[in-house]
């Protein structure tokens, strides 16, 4: 998971061969541990473990949280855009607009590109009134996020 934010795999085939490595440790575990083995989802919930792809789409948003919001993170360029329309009850306040082309594989893989659908969804409410990074990253674990995700139990 380390620097998930600088490398993170938009492809199909390669979310599915990162997330093989953690689903083969959970499925020794379940040998270890003695545990019936359904599928690997439902491994991970027994586990009480999160597939590597949600880890890394929560990763990805707060990053852009401490980057644009709380500027723990120093952003020299002007990759997004605030589109800011007065009070709508649709956007929150930190609607984006992404300034890089997403038409080509490498302009796909920034970070303002990957995770900007996402992060232009999330609710107002999930945005803390005191700006703190940890909570707003409590905040979005309370969201079902799986529509914005690649793999799940149906084709993985």
């Amino acid at each position: 998971e380390y620097a998930s934010t600088i490398f993170s795999p938009i492809l199909k085939s390669d979310c599915t061969r990162l997330e093989s490595l953690q689903k083969s440790f959970v499925y020794r575990c379940s040998k270890v541990f003695q545990f019936n083995y359904e599928g690997y989802f439902k491994a991970l919930e027994h586990c009480v473990l999160e597939s590597l792809e949600y880890r890394r789409l929560l990763s990805d948003l707060t990053v852009m949280y401490k980057i644009l919001i709380t500027k723990e993170f120093y952003n020299p360029d002007n990759i997004h855009t605030f589109i800011f329309e007065g009070k709508s009850l649709r956007r929150h306040p930190f609607y984006l607009r992404s300034a890089l082309s997403n038409k080509t594989k490498p302009g796909a893989q920034y970070l303002s590109n990957r995770a900007i659908r996402c992060w232009n969804s999330l609710p107002p409410n999930i945005f803390p009134v005191k700006l703190s990074s940890r909570c707003f990253r409590e905040n979005i674990k309370l969201l079902d996020l799986n529509k914005f995700l690649t793999l799940n139990s149906t084709n993985f």
